[in-house]
């Protein structure tokens, strides 16, 4: 398949554009620890528990959108993944078919089934019969049959599918740290947070020191 390189970038911005408003719940979840932070009348371990709370609660914001973004990704899979569009038969023809596949393919050779396979798939009545006649098969040694079940499973091999598998591997790598990926606009454009860091930024006003309610900008 040819790769329309202008489109693929447009399919990433697809998947990043999930990640909207996952910033803004980020900033909600730190300042409802900060609340109970500055709470006077919290005593310590109610505070530590509160804030153990707050950074599981941020990665679990991430696998949230993560996963958002994975269907997202599976669904440009999808549009990328050659359509095959079945030849229309009536229902004389079909069950005439089925007789010929079920007589044919048990002598078939490998190759001959190869070929019944370029010109027929798509079809639901042949690839049902083709999957149990290469079940029946014993395909230990036959490199042959091995590689035409790897022909009929294997996911194509082109840019398109090697760059999404790129871009969800990298996703999944930001989900698993312990950091907050802010401004996540590409797996090179984003800014990395220390989630404890922004934890211990509770908003201060004694007349000294003045912080503002956390926020990222």
């Amino acid at each position: 398949m040819t790769i329309n390189l202008s489109r693929l970038t447009e399919d990433f911005q697809r998947v990043f554009r999930v990640y909207v408003g996952m910033d803004k719940e980020y900033v909600a979840l730190i300042r409802r620890y900060h609340t109970v932070a500055v709470e006077p009348d919290f005593t310590m371990q109610a505070k530590n528990k509160a804030r153990e709370e707050a950074k599981e609660a941020v990665q679990e914001l991430k696998r949230k959108y993560f996963e958002q973004a994975k269907e997202m990704i599976e669904k440009i899979r999808e549009e990328y993944r050659p359509k095959v569009e079945p030849k229309s038969y009536t229902t004389e023809e079909r069950l005439l078919n089925v007789a010929l596949w079920t007589q044919t393919m048990p002598q078939a050779t490998v190759d001959e089934l190869r070929q019944l396979y370029l010109e027929y798939k798509g079809d639901p009545d042949f690839e049902q019969l083709l999957e149990a006649e290469i079940r029946r098969r014993d395909d230990s040694g036959d490199l042959n049959l091995q590689a035409l079940k790897h022909e009929r499973t294997a996911e194509p091999q082109d840019r398109a599918f090697a760059e999404l598998k790129k871009l969800e591997a990298g996703l999944a790598f930001l989900t698993s740290q312990h950091y907050y990926p802010a401004k996540l606009e590409s797996l090179e454009h984003n800014e990395l947070r220390n989630v404890d860091s922004d934890l211990d930024r509770y908003p201060i006003d004694d007349g000294h020191i003045f912080r503002p309610l956390f926020d990222i900008k």
